[in-house]
């Protein structure tokens, strides 16, 4: 028996396909129970991203009480292993990506090699205290920071001074009239 606070990570296998009576049809398998995580441990405020082939769950539970977020890897929770990582390389994460009216945001890994404008080790979002802001936390010393937003609204050039990662979150406001 579980409960409400325990969090089980489900693996859902892709449909089978069955003969029957000469014409197919395609099930899904029951959903298999692959971790379970302590109790207490997280809330509904995570994320899944998936980085370097590897399902990372990003868990912002901690941010009311210590401002603190922490990456785990689903193959340690999966083993029993409930340590944050403090590292992710040259890679950041970027969660809840919403697009105008969608509930459900997007997650990504981006490469530095491909996004210069963000350091290695970060996960990028919403500030949680001023949501139109990005913030920025930084996973091995647990800082925040905000993003410096370069947008500039009354551009006398016409150009969008903003970067990939404003456009991405919906953060550029280059051209609202």
């Amino acid at each position: 028996p579980t409960s409400s606070v325990e969090l089980q990570i489900l693996q859902i296998d892709p449909p089978r396909s069955e003969k029957i009576y000469g014409s197919s049809s395609s099930s899904f398998p029951a959903p298999k129970v692959i971790a379970i995580c302590p109790t207490g441990m997280f809330n509904a405020l995570f994320e899944l991203v998936e980085c370097d082939s590897e399902i990372l769950l990003v868990d912002s539970s901690d941010y009311v009480l210590s401002k603190r977020m922490a990456v785990y890897k689903i193959a340690d929770l999966i083993q029993g292993r409930v340590t944050p990582l403090t590292s992710i390389g040259d890679k950041a994460l970027l969660v809840g990506v919403r697009r105008s009216g969608n509930v459900i945001g997007r997650n990504l890994s981006v490469s530095l090699k491909a996004m210069p404008t963000i350091a290695g080790d970060m996960i990028v979002c919403h500030d949680p205290i001023h949501e139109k802001y990005l913030g920025q936390y930084h996973i091995g010393s647990g800082t925040w920071s905000l993003r410096d937003m370069i947008c500039d609204i009354y551009s006398a050039s016409g150009w969008c001074t903003c970067s990939l990662i404003d456009h991405i979150y919906g953060a550029c406001h280059c051209f609202i009239g």
